[in-house]
């Protein structure tokens, strides 16, 4: 027995230790699930380290005219991936599954912006530095687009956003039959966009002139729909961000084809810049005129013919109900 247990003591190296983890527990919220994080212990002491205290979010008032009488203070977004806003916790914008944080400097008032329609209301985060200067500041945009927002389509219809929607009728910013109303017709409706709808015609929205296609959501009381708009027949010769918007035409060479869209240019977001060394056609984007393309081997219009799709009725109507549509 001696001899064993002498034997044992040589193959078993006291050099050689089990590795020792620390686990790091998040519990479950939101309807998400909890699970472990394996942290060594040098790691988990560093983190403890690391570790800021988060400040609350004090919501006072979502109306502009009541910041400073009601003395609501400054919330601060920054370099965060998630704030809690009355149980729900917005991210600033997600692709490919990452939930990337709000950029440093996101700090001022979260207010609502009724929008144009009864339906376009939004809650929004004017940057400013005092209730003071909420005129002279801007919203948050997601990367310089468009403007990030908590649309009131997600507040009457997402569970987690239940305080905001109270929230929201006890400051008499929105009635509950239109709550009611709205939320029956969108909950058929995927309305987690990865880009705002369109409320009404003049509404500005972002094209990528790198791509054949653009999308779009028409929404509107009682209507919703989703489009794949052809931007360019074959491979793209150009890149670039324009800020645009529709607009209907009263070109002259239009009138055969009855109501018809074209595209506006707002602004450059991203210049304009071939991707092929000796490019075959030609773009032409200039902020305040209608943006143009290579059609038939000659510089051309974007323009959307309403009469000459299958769909298109529903943009028709989509036109109709928002006082756009002209014959």
């Amino acid at each position: 027995m001696i001899q064993i247990l002498s034997c044992l003591q040589k193959v078993v190296s006291p050099a050689i230790r089990p590795m020792k983890f620390g686990i790091n527990y998040f519990p479950k919220t939101h309807r998400t699930r909890g699970f472990a994080l394996i942290q060594t212990p040098e790691q988990a002491s560093d983190a403890a380290r690391k570790k800021t205290p988060r400040s609350k979010l004090i919501l006072k008032t979502l109306r502009p005219e009541l910041l400073i009488t009601t003395g609501q203070p400054i919330v601060d977004f920054s370099e965060r991936t998630k704030k809690n806003i009355l149980d729900y916790r917005p991210t600033y914008y997600m692709d490919d599954y990452i939930h990337h944080p709000f950029p440093a400097g996101s700090k001022g008032f979260l207010y609502y912006n009724p929008g144009d329609t009864a339906v376009s209301g939004q809650v929004r985060l004017r940057i400013c530095d005092s209730a003071s200067e909420f005129n002279r500041g801007h919203d948050l945009r997601v990367n310089g687009m468009w403007p990030w927002a908590i649309h009131l389509a997600k507040i009457v219809t997402y569970p987690d956003l239940r305080r905001l929607r109270d929230f929201l009728l006890q400051e008499k910013l929105v009635t509950q039959t239109l709550i009611d109303e709205y939320r029956a017709f969108l909950l058929p409706y995927h309305t987690s966009w990865n880009r705002p709808p369109i409320y009404t015609l003049s509404e500005p929205f972002f094209i990528d002139i790198s791509q054949q296609r653009f999308k779009i959501h028409l929404l509107s009381l009682g209507l919703y729909a989703t489009y794949n708009l052809m931007l360019k027949h074959g491979f793209p010769e150009y890149g670039g961000i324009l800020k645009v918007c529709f607009e209907m035409s009263t070109d002259p060479k239009h009138i055969k084809y009855g109501p018809t869209l074209i595209i506006k240019v707002l602004d450059v977001v991203k210049p304009v810049h071939p991707l092929v060394e000796k490019p075959k056609t030609e773009v032409l984007a200039i902020p305040g005129q209608y943006y143009q393309r290579t059609h038939h081997r000659a510089l051309k219009p974007w323009h959307f013919p309403l009469g000459q799709y299958a769909r298109s009725n529903t943009f028709t109507e989509f036109l109709k109900q928002t006082g756009s549509y002209t014959t």
